[in-house]
């Protein structure tokens, strides 16, 4: 995250990633070696863990600074962000 977000502000993270080809593929073979492992209960997280960590992936964050979003996890959730989206 940006050094100039304050500790009071209140951040969520929505967990939509967007990899190019090259790291999609660093991220496949990387999956792949734990389901040869039988490494199966891990969340996806942890691959791209190892791969940062091996510094052959990196992340950047994006801010929505004051546009509107709604995390959709239910159909209630949907309920709530078609209503505050139609105002």
């Amino acid at each position: 995250m940006s050094a100039n977000i304050s500790n009071n502000s209140h951040c969520k993270t929505v967990n939509i990633c967007s990899l190019s080809l090259d790291s999609w593929y660093k991220v496949l073979d990387r999956l792949d070696n734990y389901i040869s492992a039988k490494n199966l209960n891990t969340y996806y997280e942890a691959v791209f863990t190892d791969l940062v960590a091996k510094k052959t992936l990196s992340f950047e964050a994006i801010m929505f600074d004051e546009k509107k979003w709604y995390k959709i996890d239910t159909i209630e959730d949907l309920e709530v962000a078609e209503e505050l989206f139609s105002h």
